[in-house]
This record gives C-alpha cells, sequence and structure tokens, in this order.
C-alpha cells in the first residue's frame, strides 16, 4: 500500500476561490515537488479548455482541426485540413517536426503542439479523456529539474482513480510512439527524435478514472521486435543501460486527491494555482 506525507500537502486553487488538496507520498520525489511549486505556487496556471476531459469530450474531429488551422496561421504554418480529416500519421509527423525545429518559447507553439495530437487522438481512437492536465508549460522552464532513473523504482503502469502523476514528457517521441508512427527506420533519426526520461517537468496529471498504461498496446511483441535490434545503439547514445517497453509507459504517482470533488469544480471553474500547503 501506497504511504502518504501527511507532513506535505499541495493545494490546487480554482478561480472561484474553491479549494482541493493533494495528499502527497512518501516518496524521495515529493522533496523535488515540494521545491518546485514552493515557487510555482504564485504563478497563475495557463489552463487551457483541452486540459479539460469534459470539453475533449465534446470535441469532433472538425473542431479540432480548425483549431489546429488557426493556431498554424498565427505561426505562418499552413495545415492540410484532408490530410487530417482522414487521419494520415505520416502528414501529422511532418507538421510534429515543424513544432520540433521551430518552437522557441512562445506559447502558441504549445498550443499547435497539443492540438495535433487532438487530432491524431481523435481521428485514431473513441476513447474518452479521463484526466485532467496541470501544467504550467513555458512558465515552468526555470524549475525543470533532471530526471534521477532511480525514481523509476517507485514508477506504475497502473493508475487508480483520485491519483495525482507525472509521465514522460520529453520533447520528441518514445522509440515506441516513433515506432508506432511509422517515423523513418533510421537510427541517426531515432536518436534524434526519440529520447529517454531526462527532465522532471512540473506537469501534473490527475486521474478521474482509472488507467492502465499499456492497455491497448497489442502490437507489444511487434515493437519488441523492432526495438531489440535498434535499442543497444539508441541507449549507448543516452548513456542507459536498457529502456524498455515498461520503462517507456511507467508514471510516478506522487499524491491522490478527492476525484469527485475535483469533477464538482471542473463543471464550474477552473484551476488558478497549484500551491504546497
Amino acid at each position: 500500500m501506497p504511504v502518504f506525507f501527511n507532513k506535505y500537502k499541495m493545494r490546487i486553487i480554482f478561480d472561484n476561490k474553491q479549494e482541493l488538496k493533494i495528499i502527497l507520498r512518501d516518496t524521495p520525489i515529493t522533496p523535488v515537488i515540494k521545491k518546485i511549486y514552493k515557487h510555482l505556487g504564485q504563478v497563475p496556471l495557463p489552463f487551457r479548455p483541452w486540459d479539460n476531459p469534459a470539453y475533449v469530450s465534446s470535441l469532433g474531429l472538425d473542431d479540432v482541426i480548425k483549431q489546429l488551422v488557426l493556431f498554424g496561421e498565427k505561426l505562418g504554418v499552413s495545415v492540410d485540413t484532408i490530410k487530417c480529416q482522414q487521419g494520415d500519421q505520416t502528414y501529422f509527423n511532418q507538421i510534429h517536426e515543424i513544432y520540433e525545429r521551430n518552437y522557441d518559447g512562445n506559447p502558441v507553439w504549445l498550443d499547435y503542439h497539443d492540438h495535433i495530437h487532438l487530432c491524431e487522438r481523435v481521428s485514431h481512437s473513441n476513447k474518452q479523456p479521463n484526466s485532467v492536465l496541470l501544467y504550467h508549460r513555458e512558465l515552468a522552464g526555470p524549475l525543470i529539474k533532471p530526471f534521477d532513473m532511480s525514481w523509476l523504482n517507485y514508477s506504475t503502469t497502473e493508475i487508480q482513480s483520485g491519483d495525482v502523476f507525472v509521465t514522460w514528457a520529453e520533447l520528441g517521441k518514445s522509440p515506441y510512439q516513433y515506432w508506432k508512427d511509422n517515423e523513418p527506420d533510421n537510427l541517426e533519426r531515432l536518436c534524434e527524435l526519440s529520447k529517454p526520461w531526462i527532465n522532471f517537468f512540473p506537469r501534473i496529471i490527475a486521474a478521474i478514472g482509472p488507467q492502465s498504461l499499456l492497455a491497448n498496446k497489442l502490437d507489444r511483441s511487434d515493437f519488441e521486435n523492432w526495438w531489440v535490434e535498434r535499442s543497444k545503439c539508441w541507449c549507448q547514445h543516452w548513456n542507459l543501460d536498457s529502456w524498455d517497453f515498461v520503462d517507456m509507459h511507467s508514471a510516478l504517482v506522487i499524491g491522490n486527491l478527492d476525484v469527485d470533488r475535483l469533477q464538482q469544480l471542473l463543471a464550474h471553474a477552473q484551476p488558478l494555482y497549484v500551491q504546497m500547503h
């Protein structure tokens, strides 16, 4: 059973002045969380409508594409709506690469990036989102910390309702997603675009329902057959002993909250701050 760290709590403050507590787990990650949010606590959270699962559930593919086009126009990027409607993964890869090569801290690039992945999700799956993202995005830059690989000893692929967790969130793709998206079968490009867990981002996710992070990965054996021939070179590039399928999909549960209360608040308000309490 997880041990909770009652000495340390966090709180989410909403724009209607209501609060929701997060009880932190007792792990080596807890002091890092404490230091990060001691500084971020007074920084307003740039909560986007698509960080709310209720909003995402209401969207159709045409809605998401329309927003992607608008963000693209702000950045001088032309988006092919037909290819997006067709769910053309090669095209999604191409416009994702535009983001990779041009992101300069402008928050519009992050909105553009979010909507590429929303297009992928909506066009390829009918699965409803069941988590809430609390992320300071570009405002968190100075507080991104190096990831300690020993923290994976506390990781899991099984998330329970009410868990508050963090996941891999590097600029690029995991090796699995690289393979899944039919990126070029080129080791140099693989090492350039796909990354292990390098940074610990203050990007926390609250689960509003149980999640198995390995669910629906029916192509696992196909990926592992592909990966076994490439992993040694890739791991040498990143100075790792190994990085396997489970590592690529693991999360760190940092705490727990009242999920019913969270849903009630999200129906009428939006998160404004995440603070240590």
